[in-house]
């Protein structure tokens, strides 16, 4: 199971709550919520790496990455306003290297229950 660390004022609002439990799933592989909470048109750029667009593409990319296992998760910021939000921390892998996140995040509308883009910025810090 994934270590969890959160920073206390990560879930304020219910779009920081949602950004949270976004991550969380993440590192949890709960590739079916992650999957089910994004618009079919969803746009996920992963810096300097690859663009991920349309929800085949994303299903696809979900699917691949379902595999890859997290020993810890600390999220250390979670921001939004608008359409908009962020998170950032550190995700620790099962082969104890270490990597710093930020996610910015754009909702379909302000209610912010679906995600219309992700772009995704992870630098190995270890």
């Amino acid at each position: 199971m994934t270590k969890l660390t959160c920073a206390t004022d990560c879930g304020n609002s219910p779009k920081m709550q949602f950004i949270k439990d976004f991550n969380i799933a993440f590192a949890e592989n709960d590739s079916g919520w992650i999957k089910s909470v994004v618009t079919d048109d969803i746009y996920w750029e992963m810096v300097g790496d690859k663009i991920i667009h349309g929800k085949s593409q994303f299903d696809n990319e979900i699917d691949t990455i379902a595999d890859y296992r997290l020993k810890e998760l600390h999220i250390e910021k979670i921001l939004s306003h608008g359409r908009s939000a962020a998170s950032s921390g550190i995700i620790v892998g099962m082969d104890d290297n270490r990597y710093k996140f930020c996610d910015v995040y754009e909702f379909q509308s302000t209610k912010g229950k679906l995600i219309k883009s992700i772009q995704s910025f992870v630098i190995q810090i270890s």
